[in-house]
């Protein structure tokens, strides 16, 4: 899980350095998106502490089913086989994302 979940994270790095146009912009991605990720998908606190609208919303980041997963015996669902699955799709969409958003500039 600490593999796949390292190849997630990489593909979104690499998506969000291929989206931004300066050096300066490379911080927008990370504090409007990754640290709210962090500290709404049970890293810190447990998610069943947030409102259920929320908790609804944050089971859809990728981040929701590693902390699942790692945190294993302690909140893991009759359904825990489709967090990997989950976990691949995104990892899918990043990378094919920040392909699409690198190679291009790779050869200009």
């Amino acid at each position: 899980m600490i593999i796949l979940g390292g190849l997630l994270f990489g593909g979104a790095g690499l998506l969000s350095a291929g989206l931004v146009q300066k050096i300066d912009q490379i911080n927008i991605p990370i504090y409007l998106l990754f640290v709210p990720m962090f500290a709404l998908c049970g890293t810190y606190f447990p998610r069943e502490t947030l409102p259920p609208v929320l908790q609804e919303v944050v089971s859809i980041l990728p981040l929701s089913p590693l902390v699942d997963l790692l945190r294993w015996p302690l909140g893991l669902s009759q359904f825990w086989y489709l967090a990997p699955i989950g976990m691949l799709l995104w990892t899918g969409m990043f990378a094919v994302l920040a392909w699409k958003s690198i190679y291009p500039k790779l050869f200009q």
